[in-house]
Order: structure tokens, then sequence, then C-alpha cells
């Protein structure tokens, strides 16, 4: 795969920690910025990565920060958190914890353009995200190439040069939800296991 700093440069993308991932056996790259304050928290509170997504779901339904009335919380979501230390109980519910990191791009390279969009796919609602091929300059009329410009995914191309963009990743604003916090502590999780 080519250099993450090639890509960052090339597509704009923000980010300051590097993560790369291999789901499906190909190599993704993440760009993320570490929530700080949170892993302080959670290093003084011995809480690790998450990985249970219905955990997730179940904070998710809590305010961050506030003191909520347990017994305006689903009977589901104080059944899921009975387990884990992860919320204040009482009269009142109380979540301190967050996402332990903000995803800001991810990107992944292959010589197939159509591989690389069903790749990206999950990720489309979550961040901006860039194809790197590593084969033929697609024709200008090829379908995957018009999907990826369609769905705002960046196509670039390596080259002797470095890389060459095709077509730029489009802007996601994406509405924070119990997805991105999963991915956000599977991405944690390999950071912690790397550490």
């Amino acid at each position: 795969m080519i250099e993450p700093e090639v890509i960052r440069d090339a597509f704009g993308f923000g980010g300051g920690t590097v993560l790369t991932t291999h789901p499906r056996r190909r190599p993704m790259t993440f760009f993320v910025d570490l929530d700080w304050e949170q892993l302080s928290r959670r290093e003084s509170c011995d809480t690790g990565a998450i990985r249970d997504r219905g955990v997730i779901n179940a904070l998710w339904e809590i305010p961050e920060g506030l003191n909520y009335p347990r017994d305006a919380l689903p009977a589901w979501v104080l059944d899921r958190l009975a387990g884990p230390n992860l919320v204040v109980h009482g009269d009142t519910v109380r979540r301190d914890l967050r996402p332990p990191l903000h995803i800001r791009a991810a990107a992944t390279s292959g010589r197939s353009l159509r591989r690389l969009l069903a790749d990206l796919g999950p990720l489309s609602a979550v961040c901006p995200t860039a194809a790197v091929l590593t084969g033929p300059q697609p024709r200008c009329d090829d379908p995957a190439l018009l999907d990826a410009r369609l769905f705002g995914v960046g196509v670039g191309l390596r080259d002797g040069e470095g890389l060459s963009v095709l077509s730029p990743a489009g802007c996601v604003e994406a509405e924070p939800g119990p997805y991105q916090w999963h991915l956000a502590e599977v991405l944690y999780a390999e950071i912690e296991r790397v550490s």
C-alpha cells in the first residue's frame, strides 16, 4: 500500500493518527484523531475498548454528561449495562464515556476499483473515503469510476510519481451514532493491541 501520508496529502484528509487494519484481508488505512480526555478517563477507570454492540447501543441511549433518571430508561438499556461498570447507578444514571477517537477518513488500495468500492461502502456515511488503484487507469466512462464519483469516494492512481487523484473524496458530515461509536471502539482495540 502507498504511504498513508501520501494519501492524506493527496486527498486533504485530516486525522493526526494513522491506523492500518486488515478487515476482509485487505489493508484499510484509517486517519483518526484520538480523544485524549476520553483515553485518560478510560485509563483511570481501567476501561478498554468496548466491543459489545449491545452495550454501545445502550450507552447511546443515555445523554453524555447528564444525570438522567434511571426510571426513564427502557429496561433493555438497564439490562445491558448491568454487568459492565460503565455508568454510575442509583436513582440517576450518568454516562461519561464517549467514543475514544474520531474517524476522519479511510482509504484502501488494490487493482479492482469495483472491489475497493465494495470494501469502502460501509464507511460512506462515516467519513470521507478514498480508493487507491495500483493497476491500470480506468476509462473515464468506467461504471465503477462513475459510481465512485456519484458516492463521493475519492479515486487515486498510484504511479511512478506517487499518487494522482482522478476524483476527489467527497465531504462527509456524519451524524454520530452507535455504528460510528462501535467502529471507533474496534479501531481503539487495535491501538490497544499494538501498544
